[in-house]
């Protein structure tokens, strides 16, 4: 089973302190992922962007982060799934050719978003 963003983060951070009492004692406020290491949301930044920030500069530069060999590293980098800033476990949960749901804000009114209703390019 895959972490979490927030999961990867903590994981991370037990790794680069040493253990989960040093994680409390992190005073690294330069870091991006310092007010997300205890496990949980403390506001700011998103946890996806966190670690695509996190990552760019531990690769110095954006344009190095295709050629990340974090997988491959010993220890495996838990961040490495997510270093584009994107939750791969959410890829086509909801694409662009999904209808909304009922109910939802931006569905239109009167009509039906069932499958059967939808032509073969997308319109009703």
């Amino acid at each position: 089973m895959a972490l979490t963003p927030l999961k990867a983060i903590r994981r991370h951070c037990r790794w680069c302190c040493g253990s989960a009492f040093n994680v409390e004692l992190c005073r690294d406020r330069e870091c991006s992922l310092y007010q997300l290491n205890r496990g949980r949301r403390l506001g700011g930044l998103s946890p996806l962007k966190a670690i695509r920030g996190f990552c760019v500069g531990c690769l110095d530069g954006p344009g190095q982060i295709p050629q990340c060999r974090g997988d491959t590293a010993n220890p495996p980098c838990p961040l490495f799934v997510y270093r584009f800033g994107k939750n791969p476990i959410l890829k086509g949960k909801r694409g662009p050719g999904r209808p909304f749901q009922k109910g939802h804000k931006h569905a239109i009114k009167g009509r039906s978003n069932s499958p059967e209703t939808i032509t073969e390019a997308g319109q009703w």
